[in-house]
């Protein structure tokens, strides 16, 4: 008997990949919080200021660091991108002002909630304790206590001094242009004018004070 033709088999379907959407898994956590660090680093370093006035020896002074207010949005933002916005539901920034030849008050790392829309500052008395201390330089971390607990390094924020520091090295080197400036001025001067001695200049002021003697022709006597 004929064989009945069946036609060609149908081909097997591949089951189609599921598009990602915002629930689809970046990573472990230790990954995710890693490149949430990064993002937030970069952040810190482009907005973050360590304000530094104009520092004496043995003077204290204000210190301040501030983040703006724009950062509580960026870490939210860039935890939603990462899947840790349960992490990032409370955060805690921390800070701890160092540096060679400081004394720093208070030494130890401060804390403060991250709050949206107001800036974060942290602020220290700093006393310089010899004339060539080194910069100053605040390390900044982040604690994100939403859900656990799991900190940040977000790096540190250098100084951006408001002047320099009135030390005795820089006084007597300023006394010294100060000196060489008026000796270049009294040569410029003398050389505006003829050369006289002291004695020449008396007795130029003597012939003009003396009468001159009047001397008669011969026609005229």
């Amino acid at each position: 008997p004929a064989v009945p033709n069946l036609g060609a088999a149908p081909a097997l379907k591949t089951p189609a990949t599921p598009a990602g959407n915002a629930n689809t898994p970046l990573g472990d956590r230790a990954t995710r919080l890693a490149a949430l660090e990064m993002s937030l680093a970069e952040a810190v370093a482009n907005g973050a200021k360590l304000t530094v006035p104009t520092l004496t020896a043995d003077q204290p002074a204000d210190v301040t660091l501030t983040l703006p207010a724009e950062f509580g949005q960026a870490v939210r933002d860039e935890a939603a991108k990462n899947q840790l916005s349960d992490a990032a539901a409370a955060v805690n920034i921390t800070s701890v002002l160092s540096g060679d030849g400081f004394a720093v008050t208070p030494d130890a790392t401060q804390s403060q909630p991250l709050v949206a829309g107001t800036p974060t500052e942290f602020h220290w008395s700093v006393t310089a304790a010899q004339p060539d201390a080194k910069n100053l330089h605040a390390d900044v971390g982040a604690d994100l206590i939403g859900a656990g607990s799991d900190r940040l390094n977000l790096g540190s924020v250098t100084s951006s001094s408001g002047g320099f520091k009135l030390t005795p090295r820089v006084l007597g080197a300023g006394i010294l242009i100060l000196i060489a400036a008026l000796v270049v001025a009294g040569l410029a001067r003398s050389r505006g004018g003829p050369s006289r001695s002291a004695s020449a200049r008396r007795n130029a002021r003597r012939a003009r004070q003396e009468p001159r003697p009047v001397t008669l022709s011969e026609n005229e006597i």
